[in-house]
């Protein structure tokens, strides 16, 4: 039952909520990175992420490729899909259990790897350029905590309070 308009909280603007500032956030640097990757390579943002974690980790299982990117499994399956078909990626078979495979770039996507991470690389300096080293250390911690706190606003028991935003 509803609470009586007596003691309800006040109404809210979304648009100052921590989470929605965040998400704005994570939504103009996305939008940048399109534009911006786009003028560098053929691959879009989420299949340079695919190709940066591989390059890096690889080999690398499809499991733990989506666990990494906090992706679902099956959207990273089909994007693998993609740029196998590109040349990037390869699949191997695992010799423990031939039904899984691991992940690794060809040379074609390694050569991807480098030329998009100077692009990377360049990006993350200019985001860097606004903040001292002592206050990127601390922005990485407030990172961190918040990461830490929104994992725990997915566990549906009490102690986990997944109310709000």
């Amino acid at each position: 039952m509803d609470k009586p308009a007596s003691r309800r909280g006040k109404p809210v603007d979304v648009t100052q909520n921590l989470s929605y500032r965040l998400l704005l956030l994570s939504n103009t640097l996305a939008r940048s990175a399109a534009r911006d990757l786009a003028e560098v390579t053929d691959v879009s943002v989420p299949e340079w992420r695919i190709v940066s974690v591989v390059g890096i980790r690889g080999p690398i299982s499809l499991n733990d490729l989506a666990q990494t990117i906090a992706v679902d499994k099956a959207w990273v399956s089909r994007t693998v899909v993609a740029l196998e078909k590109k040349g990037l990626i390869q699949r191997a078979p695992l010799p423990t259990d031939g039904r899984l495979f691991s992940l690794k770039l060809t040379e074609a996507g390694k050569a991807l790897h480098l030329e998009a991470s100077e692009w990377s690389q360049r990006r993350q300096k200019r985001l860097k350029a606004v903040f001292t080293a002592q206050e990127y250390a601390q922005f990485e911690g407030f990172v961190e905590r918040l990461q830490a706190v929104a994992e725990t606003m997915l566990d549906p028991s009490p102690k986990g309070d997944s109310k709000g935003n």
